[in-house]
């Protein structure tokens, strides 16, 4: 953040507040006298009689009633260069009518043009939010400025700082200032004022690539691709230094993105196909941080697809050019592991093969494109001896497990501890992702007290927790520093230890809060990242608690976020057992033959809708 950028508002603020100030003559004929003596002032100060210019103002000095006559003054002895009597005249008038917005100003500014920005920044809090906010704007940020050279730190990401982004946005019209303010506002979860800030139309290729990245963050992503079309037709007008400040990489990676999440992946494809046509390593196509994030969205796409060859050219191009990518790794790894792993074959094709006979699409099969599997696991570890970074701990576990399946649970759990151990990073403090890798694996073995330890133990070395008080107050009292995925664990812990009010706030943080918003149980939303698991968790605790129009808020509301048809027909099981117990038998069947039309294989929804139409 840099003050310098900001002066262009408060010019614009001081010219109003000056072209105001020769406007008396409007003010009737009672001022008139004194607007003509104004004029001669002009006119000894044009001829350069600055003397006799500087003492008809102390002459007039006495005839000052209006904030304006204080203003003209003022202006006068500024363009004389005389500091002393201007700031004496602007003091005065701030005294007599401490609450006239434009005198208000002008003092701003004089007391910033000495360098007074303590009294400048108090004074201008009255501004915030007038057609002068900016210079108030500029206040704080000059006196955070001069305050901060003693090296002390400043957070210019605070919600604090929101208004002032915004009054400096309001007098400048600069959008880096309104930027600042929909980053300030999306860091703390006031997704709801973002609409109310988005232009009405992007007049530069920055500002549309950067609303595309605000809505496609909220999830809006109808909104996203408007912000895309229009960023794609100012690309074509924008000076190369702006299209080189986002990048080529970045502007295709995100639009392939948008057409992934509006479910037309044939269209992200293309983009990202006509995108790796240039040549990315030329000087006019720089590889910045998404390149190969291209590089392995397209080669899953080859994959997924069965364009095997396209997919080793892409994924053995990758490695080589990033080697520390890990999801370029993770991707090669995958594809060596299912180009290496043997497919089966009905006895037909096991017959021809024992003869030495094959058929056009088995010889197709055996001449596909390959990946060692050897190759992959030595890259992964030449990797990780450079980055020690947690998720390709978990994807080279992974795969040693694919291609060894004589590892048992148990040597699963050591190699976890062993991971876990080399990977501390302070007494019971280990990088989170390897954290909830361990507690989930933990879990999925049904060593509960283990995980429950570890997890205990964990939380309160991260969070700092007072070991003389029961963790779970200490839960309870810090539930808002706790990050969404730590959340999430202890709420299912509470539940299962049967703290039934611990595991309701927990969820409830994590399911309406955790993104930031106040719950208001109005209009309350689910949190864009909390799982599907913990939204029925929370549902299945309203209900255990008696609350059932809660229960079946949240499994409404969550039914309506997944994709996943074998969730969405658990949700309306859940939902019929509901309707059931308040003997709402229409409800219940309705729910019931929802939950059967996703999953007909869901026995228990079956089995109640047959009950239920038996009544």
């Amino acid at each position: 953040m840099r003050v310098r950028y900001f002066f262009s508002a408060c010019s614009c603020a001081l010219a109003v507040v000056m072209c105001a100030a020769c406007g008396t003559r409007s003010l009737g004929n009672g001022r008139t006298a004194f607007a003509v003596s104004l004029d001669e002032v002009d006119a000894l100060i044009t001829a350069g009689r600055y003397g006799d210019a500087s003492l008809r103002l102390k002459q007039l000095e006495r005839r000052m009633v209006t904030g304006w006559d204080y203003i003209g003054v003022y202006r006068r002895y500024m363009q004389l260069g005389e500091n002393a009597p201007a700031g004496r005249v602007i003091e005065k008038a701030f005294e007599k009518n401490p609450n006239n917005a434009e005198i208000r100003a002008v003092s701003v500014h004089h007391l910033m043009r000495l360098g007074n920005y303590d009294v400048a920044m108090h004074r201008a809090e009255a501004l915030q939010g007038t057609r002068y906010g900016s210079l108030h704007a500029e206040a704080t940020l000059q006196q955070i400025e001069h305050s901060a050279r003693d090296g002390s730190a400043v957070s210019y990401l605070s919600p604090n700082f929101f208004p002032v982004y915004y009054d400096a946005y309001v007098g400048s019209k600069n959008t880096v200032w309104l930027r600042n303010a929909v980053v300030v506002t999306m860091l703390h979860g006031s997704f709801g004022q973002v609409s109310s800030l988005q232009p009405e139309r992007y007049l530069t290729y920055t500002d549309a690539y950067f609303w595309m990245l605000v809505q496609f963050d909220r999830g809006n992503i109808g909104a996203a691709e408007q912000a895309l079309v229009a960023a794609r037709r100012l690309y074509e007008t924008a000076p190369n230094r702006e299209r080189m400040r986002v990048g080529e990489a970045a502007f295709a990676a995100l639009s392939s993105d948008i057409y992934q999440a509006l479910s037309e992946a044939q269209r992200a494809e293309e983009l990202r196909r006509t995108f790796l046509a240039h040549d990315p390593a030329a000087e006019l196509l720089p590889a910045d941080g998404e390149l190969p994030y291209i590089y392995v969205n397209s080669a899953r796409w080859a994959m997924d697809t069965g364009d095997d060859q396209r997919a080793f050219d892409l994924l053995t191009e990758m490695v080589v050019r990033w080697p520390d990518f890990v999801p370029g790794l993770i991707a090669y790894a995958h594809f060596a592991w299912r180009s290496s792993h043997p497919r089966l074959e009905n006895e037909t094709q096991h017959a021809l093969r024992e003869s030495g006979v094959a058929t056009l699409e088995m010889q197709r099969y055996d001449a596909r494109a390959k990946i060692p599997v050897a190759d992959a696991i030595a890259r992964m570890d030449a990797s990780l001896e450079r980055v020690r970074d947690p998720l390709l701990y978990i994807a080279r576990l992974d795969i040693r497990y694919k291609t060894d399946a004589r590892l048992s649970a148990e040597n699963k759990i050591a190699d976890m501890w062993s991971v876990l151990e080399r990977n501390t990073t302070g007494v019971n403090n280990y990088p989170p992702l390897l954290m909830e890798y361990a507690v989930n694996l933990l879990i999925s073995y049904g060593q509960y007290d283990d995980a429950w330890d570890l997890f205990r133990r964990y939380s309160t070395a991260r969070y700092a927790f007072d070991t003389s008080l029961d963790f779970w107050e200490s839960v309870r009292t810090h539930v808002r520093r706790l990050s969404l995925i730590d959340a999430e664990y202890a709420a299912w812990f509470a539940a299962r230890d049967r703290r039934g009010s611990t595991a309701r706030r927990l969820y409830e943080y994590c399911v309406w809060e955790s993104a930031g918003r106040v719950s208001d149980e109005a209009v309350r939303l689910i949190a864009p990242d909390v799982s599907t698991a913990s939204c029925l968790n929370l549902g299945m605790v309203y209900n255990s608690l008696g609350n059932r129009t809660a229960a079946l808020e949240v499994y409404s509301k969550a039914a309506g976020r997944t994709g996943d048809s074998a969730q969405k027909a658990e949700i309306m099981y859940r939902m019929a057992r509901i309707y059931a117990a308040a003997d709402d038998t229409a409800a219940a069947i309705s729910a019931a033959s929802s939950a059967c039309s996703f999953d007909p294989q869901h026995v228990y929804a079956r089995l109640l809708y047959e009950q239920l139409m038996a009544r």
